[in-house]
């Protein structure tokens, strides 16, 4: 996978094994060997692509921890969407609500 900050080796098994949504992008035919995932916060996504890989998640910060709940929302990966949600939830206070108030609008 191409992200912002480099390239981040995968194996394609793995994802498609763990993820219909790479599951219907490795299905084509046409899929490139090399997916751009550049528009994404690196930092989350490289913590997604943990989640594929069933290892321990990294601690967040507020942001890239709401840019990965983004992320497992578009996925449909009800399971990280949960997590992500209860831990944000518990990260809302004084200092963080502006940053996420930023984040989400």
């Amino acid at each position: 996978l191409k992200l912002a900050d480099g390239e981040f080796p995968v194996h394609r098994l793995v994802l498609h094994s763990n993820s219909s949504y790479f599951r219907e992008i490795l299905s084509d035919n046409m899929a490139s060997d090399v997916l751009d995932m550049t528009s994404y916060n690196p930092t989350a996504y490289k913590c997604l692509l943990k989640y594929f890989y069933r290892l321990p998640l990294d601690e967040l910060n507020c942001e890239d921890l709401f840019d990965l709940h983004s992320i497992a929302c578009s996925y449909k990966e009800k399971e990280l969407v949960d997590f992500t949600f209860k831990k944000l939830k518990t990260m809302i206070n004084q200092d963080t609500v502006v940053k996420l108030h930023a984040k989400a609008t």
